[in-house]
């Protein structure tokens, strides 16, 4: 039974060897017009004609020997003998080599050569890249940094330093280099890829940042969790912003461009995945509700900028600096000394500081100045702390956490489960969750002691300590959990960030086009 098609249409990928279903059912086709008799093929056929190949998708058979050879060029047609197509792919290949490698035994020898030493380059690219040097250096090529660190790996090796000497097809120019460090970055990524997919959720942390060229970079974190309920936070990349682009940084730093109403990454993001939450990171929510509360209190606002004038005093002075090292020898002290204020906490001095000329404020006693100052500084403490947090991916957070350690605790609640499975609706199915907690109070009891309160810690003890089946059977708080500890509270990782590039894209790098 033989069905022609058209080869190169009909077998978009051809494998390397034929293939010859064993226990398969071939489909009987109609033969004849006036009396159609019903046949298929038959598995003993591929072992009288091994070089048959069957197409179980499209219910074709035809060579694999001949059709290879059309697909590679070797014959003009498909029609052609089998013989001509069998020493065109089999034959042949076997007795003939490179015609390089035998004209000259030399080529041969260049190319093995070539090899090593690209090996060799290899090696010392990923050497300086991951100690964060510049490749060029003072920006000639002769006295580069990947030039000098080869000729100091090529004093034991004498073809290597031949190799470095040649003009030309040494594998050292700039695209060559910009194309192994894009090769290495692209297998680290897809390595950072192959982790993410371990787990049921992810998180994007992104941030933004100026450089030394005054040029914004938006660097990106991912984070996720693996079965074992291991948080892992990897770096992904810096990317340069043209600030003619109406593409928006997904910054957690609350501003407009993150958070806006209309245009903001948040909103964008979500008529993409409703279910994915924005979080404004917590520690810079806290350091904004600080700054509220300080600004609006004038007392400690001048206590600020006290210790703020105190320290530019010994710190921006070489002799004062060296007068309070000289007390801390002669005191014995190992004090680690004065350290100036973070920018982000320096507050514009008050007029009276400045001027000296605005009207002085007494209270009636000290105890009631005290009380006035303390009961001011409380309250706006507490507003602005829920001012800053209150936020719906806060919420969310809060109505996972609470859904797991009421559980625990064996108090009610369902306000906490309807909101999560309302929410992830595609993630949790409610009934089989509420079984799962009901499993999860009775194993938590057992696991932790009885006076210790719920965390993280404590409900990830308790999980570990079941076996992978167990977990397998508790899926819906398993993946509950995760989706706790994967959400960020903060976004540090993003911060790091920010100090590499300072050390990777420095002044003098910035300036000679480094980068």
């Amino acid at each position: 039974m033989t069905t022609v098609v058209n080869v190169r249409d009909s077998i978009p990928s051809l494998p390397d060897e034929s293939h010859h279903p064993k226990s398969f059912a071939f489909p009987k086709r109609s033969f004849g017009k006036t009396k159609p008799v019903f046949c298929s093929a038959e598995s003993q056929w591929f072992d009288t004609w091994p070089f048959l190949h069957y197409n179980e998708g499209q219910d074709v058979m035809f060579c694999h020997t001949c059709v290879t050879a059309f697909k590679l060029g070797r014959i003009k047609s498909i029609q052609v003998s089998h013989i001509e197509a069998v020493e065109a792919v089999i034959t042949l290949p076997k007795q003939t080599k490179d015609v390089g490698a035998q004209l000259s035994i030399a080529h041969k020898a260049e190319k093995e050569e070539a090899r090593d030493m690209l090996q060799i380059i290899l090696s010392s690219v990923r050497f300086l890249a991951r100690q964060r040097l510049a490749l060029r250096g003072d920006g000639s090529d002769v006295s580069s940094n990947l030039t000098q660190f080869l000729h100091v790996r090529a004093k034991g090796n004498p073809k290597m330093l031949q190799w470095i000497t040649k003009k030309a097809c040494k594998h050292m120019h700039h695209d060559n280099q910009n194309e192994m460090l894009e090769l290495m970055a692209h297998q680290v990524l897809r390595r950072i890829l192959d982790d993410t997919h371990t787990s049921p959720f992810l998180a994007v942390m992104v941030d933004e940042t100026r450089d030394q060229s005054n040029k914004e970079q938006l660097t990106l974190v991912l984070r996720w969790v693996s079965d074992d309920f291991t948080v892992s936070e990897e770096f992904v990349g810096l990317y340069y912003l043209y600030l003619s682009q109406s593409f928006v940084v997904s910054a957690y730093d609350g501003c407009s461009t993150m958070a806006g109403a209309r245009a903001g990454v948040a909103v964008k993001i979500q008529e993409l995945e409703p279910r994915a939450m924005f979080t404004h990171c917590y520690g810079h929510a806290l350091n904004l509700a600080v700054n509220d509360t300080i600004t609006k209190v004038p007392k400690m606002k001048d206590c600020l900028d006290t210790c703020y004038e105190i320290v530019k005093l010994i710190k921006f002075s070489p002799k004062q600096e060296a007068m309070l090292s000289q007390l801390k020898e002669e005191m014995g002290s190992d004090a680690p000394g004065v350290r100036t204020l973070c920018p982000t906490r320096k507050r514009k001095v008050s007029q009276r500081f400045e001027t000296g000329i605005a009207p002085a404020e007494f209270a009636t006693s000290p105890k009631d100045e005290n009380r006035r100052v303390f009961f001011e500084c409380f309250d706006l403490a507490v507003m602005s702390i829920r001012s800053r947090f209150d936020q719906k991916g806060f919420k969310t957070f809060s109505n996972v956490e609470q859904l797991l350690f009421k559980t625990c605790k064996g108090q009610n609640y369902e306000e906490e489960l309807d909101f999560v499975c309302n929410f992830f609706t595609n993630d949790f199915n409610k009934i089989e969750l509420a079984a799962e907690l009901l499993t999860l109070r009775t194993l938590y009891g057992t696991e932790v002691a009885a006076d210790e309160k719920p965390s993280v810690n404590s409900i990830n003890t308790a999980l570990l300590a079941l076996s992978t089946m167990q977990r397998k059977l508790l899926g819906a708080v398993v993946r509950l959990f995760q989706l706790l500890v994967t959400l960020p509270a903060t976004n540090a990782t993003s911060e790091r960030s920010f100090s590499a590039l300072r050390r990777i894209k420095s002044h003098l790098r910035s300036t000679m086009s480094q980068l």
